[in-house]
């Protein structure tokens, strides 16, 4: 059997996604426990810490919807099973 292997990007693009749901999962949990060694990475970006504050809850729930499509993007990359993605067999 031939083995495919996904074009280079492709793999930028899956670790593009894998990324960005990592940061999106790195900032909810720094949202819903606030203070100890967690709060200094807010120092790289002191203005969104500002912004995530006013929003307030509804920001863990923005950064779940952002977070969640590029972590399902990552894991049913079409790539990774031979070109068929779930994605693909649901239409």
């Amino acid at each position: 059997m031939i083995e495919k292997r996904a074009p280079l990007g492709i793999k930028l693009l899956s670790a593009f996604f894998a990324v960005g749901a990592a940061i999106c999962l790195l900032t909810i949990v720094m949202l819903l426990f606030s203070g100890g060694a967690p709060e200094s990475i807010w120092r790289l970006n002191p203005e969104a810490h500002v912004a995530f504050q006013k929003l307030g809850k509804l920001s863990g729930l923005l950064m779940l919807i952002v977070g969640w499509p590029a972590a399902q993007l990552r894991l049913d990359w079409p790539s990774e099973r031979g070109g068929v993605s779930r994605w693909r067999l649901l239409s």
